[in-house]
């Protein structure tokens, strides 16, 4: 009977060791098994650094590219305003809300406008822009003076004075001629001031 006990404290013994030991080994492999989790949060700045990459390419590739073309206004709605671009034919150029109009209250049918687009243009016939800004910068006028592919207009509102550089096809022009001058908008701050035209109207 003594025997009998002893053996069952045994086996009991032997099966708690068991247990401690299968405890012990499966918390050692829970603590290995965390290591990787640790070393996972340790890295995640490195897919922060490659999106920052990315969104920097991305920006640089997203710049604007603009581009102007000049032609004559020979249509206008309150979508779009078709522009007579010589070589390159008829070009619809789409208003928005952003459009920017310059030089003038009022776009009209015959003006010379300057397209500012962001470089993109569609196949279609006509082709269509999305027109950034459209700048129309008259200067209506006497001719006073004639010299070396420039002429010098007095101004028919005020009377100022402003030195034209020509472009090359101009009607031929002379001394007391009432003209309509279009330019680039941009002027000198000599004075008088000085400004190229792009095209000349009689």
């Amino acid at each position: 009977m003594k025997k009998k006990m002893i053996w069952v404290l045994l086996a009991v013994v032997l099966v708690l060791a068991v247990a401690v030991a299968a405890f012990l080994l499966f918390r050692n492999n829970a603590v290995e098994s965390a290591e990787p989790i640790i070393v996972t949060e340790e890295t995640t700045a490195e897919p922060e650094i490659v999106e920052e990459a990315e969104a920097e390419a991305l920006s640089e590739e997203a710049e604007i590219e603009l581009v102007t073309l000049t032609g004559v206004i020979n249509g206008i709605t309150d979508e779009y305003v078709l522009i007579d671009a010589g070589d390159m034919g008829q070009i619809q150029a789409n208003l928005s809300e952003d459009t920017l109009i310059e030089g003038v209250e009022e776009l009209a049918i015959g003006q010379m406008a300057m397209v500012t687009y962001d470089g993109k243009m569609t196949r279609s016939l006509p082709a269509q822009i999305t027109a950034l800004r459209i700048g129309v910068y008259e200067i209506r006028g006497t001719v006073k003076a004639m010299e070396d592919g420039r002429v010098t207009v007095e101004k028919t509102e005020g009377g100022d004075e402003v030195v034209l550089t020509l472009p090359e096809d101009v009607p031929e022009l002379a001394v007391g001629d009432v003209i309509t001058a279009y330019t680039t908008g941009i002027s000198t701050m000599s004075l008088p001031p000085q400004m190229n035209a792009i095209a000349i109207v009689k």
